[in-house]
């Protein structure tokens, strides 16, 4: 579902690890909690990780500049970060809490929980999406900003929570982008196809918004180390394993038995191309 991955980007920085080796590796900007193992993981698969900073480097290294070390074996050491290279996201507290807004991009199962989560860390909780999406989130009591592009203006952390469909394919344009404040972080552990193509690069480029964490893309595997989300030191990528929960492989995995059990009884359910279904009972 990827609220480890949210949830990481948004808590702060790992804490020193004085006895782990130095090695080979890379140093990264400014990791955040969550994605460790995420690190490790595209370290091993010989892909670049880029992590975020704020874009304002003094040049110096302070106990608030710190970068995590992964070497060749995947033991991570937290490290000052020398010369330009950005600081952390501003450590714990600069993101979340603090009556900063959360904005959740579509208020279904996997939003409430996530607009929960947001709460508990003293955010502030905005919900924007289609209409049906909104009647729910004002049904929950929660607040929904008064169009679309207040939602987008006044979220500090945005992040979509809908299933792509043709629908939904590229309903984050690079209008509503363009309207994030400097600051603000946009998280992404749905689908890629949400966000309008090139859309968030450009977007980061520009500099709204100011940051992000990429967990999907529109070609998975990622192997071209040439993409443009890779070589920014304002984003946190993640190779698609924000899915990766004990009780999200429980409940595919009875999904999946469900629909087999279903087919052989002959009562498919949660068909998406029923026209094939109306052939193979005509040919049988």
């Amino acid at each position: 579902m990827g609220l480890e991955l949210v949830l990481g980007v948004l808590v702060g920085r790992w804490r020193d690890d004085p006895g782990a080796p130095s090695g080979r590796g890379r140093q990264h900007p400014g990791i955040a909690a969550g994605p460790l193992r995420a690190a490790q993981g595209c370290e091993r698969s010989e892909l670049p990780t880029v992590l975020p900073g704020n874009g304002h480097g003094s040049g110096q290294a302070t106990p608030e500049r710190q970068g995590i070390h992964v070497d060749g074996d995947g033991a991570v050491a937290e490290r000052p970060l020398e010369g330009d290279a950005h600081p952390a996201v501003g450590g714990e507290g600069d993101v979340l809490g603090g009556g900063k807004t959360m904005g959740i991009y579509g208020y279904g199962r996997i939003g409430r929980v996530v607009a929960g989560y947001a709460e508990a860390f003293g955010m502030k909780v905005a919900i924007g999406g289609r209409e049906a999406s909104l009647a729910r989130a004002r049904a929950d009591g929660r607040h929904a900003p008064a169009s679309r592009a207040a939602f987008f203006e006044s979220c500090d952390v945005n992040s979509p929570h809908v299933r792509l469909v043709e629908a939904t394919r590229g309903m984050v344009t690079a209008a509503d982008l363009a309207r994030m404040k400097p600051t603000a972080l946009l998280v992404n552990t749905s689908r890629a196809g949400l966000i309008a193509p090139e859309a968030l690069a450009r977007g980061l480029s520009a500099g709204r918004p100011g940051m992000a964490a990429v967990d999907v893309f529109e070609d998975e595997p990622l192997v071209d180390t040439r993409h443009p989300l890779l070589a920014m030191d304002n984003v946190v990528c993640t190779p698609h394993i924000g899915y990766v929960t004990t009780d999200e492989y429980g409940l595919q995995f009875a999904e999946i038995f469900d629909q087999i059990t279903a087919y052989a009884a002959g009562t498919p359910i949660n068909v998406v191309n029923p026209d094939a279904l109306q052939v193979a009972r005509a040919r049988a």
